[in-house]
């Protein structure tokens, strides 16, 4: 693709569109042909680190995010990620920020967050429509961001900008930018409601589409293009195309998909 853009959307459009198709019509899919041809490319971070507990460190490795754990915020640092228990001081995060720096911070239970943010829990929250207009969230549609059914949430009440009702927030300080999500493919217990598997899902890619725009790298990166050889062109009846490995998709996509709107699949009538 040249020096075009990837955006993290491994499923088809119509099983994302579900329920809310009218929000998404094909002006949506010819806005995300010309983002990932003409918007301008984000520099990729050398140094990732993710300063937090094992939680955090468990949901980075599920993403496939590349990154390494640290105690501080290191001065050779691209892209910080935060999480809950050890966590930087507000006054090295602010530093870093305001020096340029590019930082994100995980979601998380409780009323407070770095930086003064707050947050406030909900009982009953259906996910969001309204996609943020900012750098960090291009790639996004309102099918990432809306969840199946109701369910109960912490959500952002004050960190900067607020957006996505909640699920997401930025801060501007100096040079750099710091994100707020409250984004999160494990609040839903998808595993024994098995509805909320393609919401868990959506969760999941929204999540890397922001750290991808921050500058995020992920081992899948390294799968998305694969060279072609070629006695696909010389020799096409003995060649076998090549495919991603089971690894590259989301479990919830790679399985549930096709079977996805079976209502025989998960329940026994």
């Amino acid at each position: 693709m040249g020096s075009s853009n990837t955006i993290r959307r491994p499923a088809s459009l119509r099983s994302d569109r579900d329920d809310y198709y009218a929000s998404e019509s094909p002006i949506t899919i010819i806005g995300i042909s010309s983002y990932a041809e003409t918007s301008p490319l984000t520099p990729k971070a050398r140094k990732t680190f993710h300063i937090g507990d094992g939680d955090g460190a468990t949901l980075l490795n599920v993403l496939g995010l590349l990154y390494e754990r640290a105690q501080a915020i290191a001065a050779d640092t691209d892209l910080v990620v935060t999480g809950s228990g050890v966590e930087p001081s507000d006054a090295s995060l602010c530093n870093y920020i305001r020096a340029g720096g590019k930082g994100f911070v995980l979601p998380r239970s409780g009323e407070n967050l770095p930086l003064g943010g707050t947050q406030r829990k909900v009982e009953s929250f259906h996910g969001s429509l309204n996609v943020p207009d900012w750098p960090e969230a291009r790639g996004l549609s309102p099918s990432d961001l809306r969840w199946r059914t109701d369910a109960q949430a912490w959500l952002i009440a004050s960190a900067g900008e607020v957006g996505a009702d909640g699920l997401l927030a930025r801060k501007v300080m100096g040079d750099g930018v710091l994100i707020y999500s409250q984004l999160d493919p494990n609040r839903f217990d998808a595993g024994l409601k098995t509805y909320f598997r393609f919401t868990r899902w959506r969760q999941t890619r929204a999540l890397c589409q922001v750290l991808a725009n921050l500058g995020g790298q992920f081992a899948a990166d390294n799968v998305i293009f694969t060279a072609i050889p070629a006695s696909a062109a010389t020799d096409p009846w003995t060649f076998e195309p090549v495919k991603q490995p089971s690894a590259f998709y989301s479990s919830d996509y790679r399985d549930d998909l096709a079977l996805g709107d079976n209502p025989y699949r998960y329940f026994a009538w």
